[in-house]
């Protein structure tokens, strides 16, 4: 055992730079294994070879911002605190918080704000799928396309919510209301003009009425 009474140690004493320091530390030599804490100039940080862990009701923090850090405010539990509030909070049973402590699903977002979520693509689509233990390939997809909203069902489009118009069965609706019943026991369009009513079958040869 080693005391030392000063209240620093200095390590690479005269190290004209952070370069020079390179690798300066502590380590424990271990026939296991050397056991290091050392500073590596090449990430401009302190370097650990071991795991590090923190005593109960410590926290991973900033020197000069006190109420922002990551905590463990309870067993299993991580939370996020920001500004002196905690914003974010992952529950002993993976339950994800954003804006409670309590999430009561898998991912809870509460807040005072209208629009609680953005879902943002780069490319000309958007959207969401949905799988259970049953699904296929295919999965059910709710996305946008433009100014579009559409449900995707076995591939295929289900619905759609164009501008001023709903298209069931129908990616391009060409009424306010069109309906594609995909269906080839019959090959007759059903027109209202006037309520822009569109109810179309399979077989493209056919009448109006």
């Amino acid at each position: 055992t080693m005391t030392v009474t000063d209240k620093n140690i200095e390590i690479a004493k005269g190290a004209a730079n952070d370069a020079a320091a390179d690798g300066a530390g502590i380590t424990v030599d271990s026939g296991d294994g050397d056991k290091t804490w050392q500073w590596l100039d090449a990430t401009d940080s302190w370097t650990s070879s071991e795991h590090i862990r923190i005593p109960d009701g410590k926290v991973f923090g900033f020197a000069s911002d006190t109420n922002t850090y990551i905590g463990r405010p309870a067993a299993d539990t991580i939370a996020f605190t920001h500004g002196g509030g905690e914003k974010v909070r992952i529950t002993s049973t993976g339950s994800v918080g954003i804006g409670t402590i309590n999430p009561s699903n898998k991912l809870h977002i509460q807040s005072s704000d209208d629009t609680l979520a953005l879902f943002e693509s780069t490319d000309g689509l958007a959207q969401i799928q949905f799988k259970d233990n049953s699904s296929n390939a295919n999965l059910p997809t709710i996305g946008i396309q433009g100014n579009s909203f559409y449900f995707n069902n076995m591939g295929s489009t289900s619905l759609r919510i164009a501008p001023g118009k709903v298209g069931v069965n129908e990616a391009a609706p060409e009424a306010y209301f069109h309906v594609n019943q995909n269906e080839a026991h019959s090959s007759t369009y059903y027109l209202d003009s006037d309520a822009g009513v569109l109810i179309e079958n399979i077989n493209a040869a056919a009448t109006k009425k």
